[in-house]
Formats: C-alpha cells, sequence, structure tokens
C-alpha cells in the first residue's frame, strides 16, 4: 500500500507490435528526436541540445503540454543498447523512462515502457497512489500509440507497394 512517506513511483506497459525488433528499435530509438512526438501528443516541442545521431549522452529538451498545463524539461540518454534496449534519464527532474525491445511472434516485437519518477516531493506524496494511476494511463496509452503508428506505417507502405506493381 501507497502511503504518505511514498518517494518514488513507477509505472509499466507493454504491447507487442507487428513489425521486426530492428524496425521497432530503429523507429522508436535511433529515430527517436524525428518520431517521439508522434506517438507522444503530450510533448508539443522537443530538440535535442547537441548535433549528431542518438547516442549515449545526447540531451534533448522539450515542452509538454497536459490538461492545459505547460512543462519544460531535459532528459538525456544513459544508455543505448541496439536493438535491445533504451534508457533516457531526467537532467532537470528525477525521472528515468526505460523501453526494452524484445523479439515476439515471428516479425513482432513487444516493447515494454517503464517510467520511473523518483523523490517526489513531500506535499505530493500522499497523492502517490492518484499520481501511480496516471502515469500508468500514460505508460499504456505511449506504447499503445507506438503500436498503432507502427503498425499503420507499414498498412500505408504495403498498399502502396501493392499499387506500384
Amino acid at each position: 500500500m501507497l502511503g504518505a512517506n511514498q518517494k518514488s513511483v513507477s509505472a509499466c506497459a507493454f504491447a507487442t507490435i507487428g513489425q521486426p525488433r530492428g524496425v521497432v528499435f530503429r523507429f522508436a530509438a535511433e529515430d527517436f528526436a524525428q518520431n517521439y512526438r508522434r506517438w507522444n501528443p503530450q510533448v508539443v516541442d522537443m530538440a535535442a541540445m547537441q548535433p549528431g545521431p542518438m547516442r549515449e549522452g545526447l540531451a534533448f529538451r522539450q515542452v509538454t503540454e497536459e490538461r492545459g498545463f505547460r512543462a519544460e524539461s531535459e532528459f538525456s540518454v544513459e544508455q543505448m543498447s541496439p536493438p535491445s534496449l533504451l534508457v533516457l534519464v531526467g537532467v532537470s527532474d528525477p525521472v528515468r523512462s526505460t523501453y526494452s525491445f524484445e523479439d515476439a511472434l515471428p516479425d513482432s516485437t513487444t516493447v515494454r515502457f517503464t517510467f520511473e519518477l523518483d523523490d517526489i516531493a513531500l506535499p505530493l506524496r500522499p497523492f502517490a497512489k492518484l499520481l501511480r494511476s496516471a502515469l500508468e494511463d500514460g505508460a499504456r496509452q505511449a506504447v499503445e500509440n507506438l503500436k498503432l503508428l507502427l503498425e499503420s506505417e507499414a498498412r500505408e507502405a504495403a498498399v502502396r507497394d501493392v499499387s506500384a506493381a
């Protein structure tokens, strides 16, 4: 049970995507800067703080908006292990986002997303249960959006291929 002394909260969700692991990892991790806003609609602006490809140590600044509340934060790539793992950590906030990618059914990938919020401010600790519920909803929505986006793009590409033939 979560109590008033709860200092951290986390949420986890997963989805199996009908695309090979290399395709999913490339879209979600290697091309993160181009695609993240597409599956996370709360992000209204995001930019890498240094030039170059996605890599460990690369930092980002993002602006999110949810229910009329805007927030700016910074995070960086802590670990990137193709094609299995992407870990992002907060620079300005005590958060960690972990995306793991595992082979599933033939030509499918299970993406597991875990979001951890450490060191909840004392005034918010009594609301840890409510916060966890909101994080769980957000995690589920993130992986579902990623799944829908990748699978719809694959269907559109297949239609284009058939039409071109």
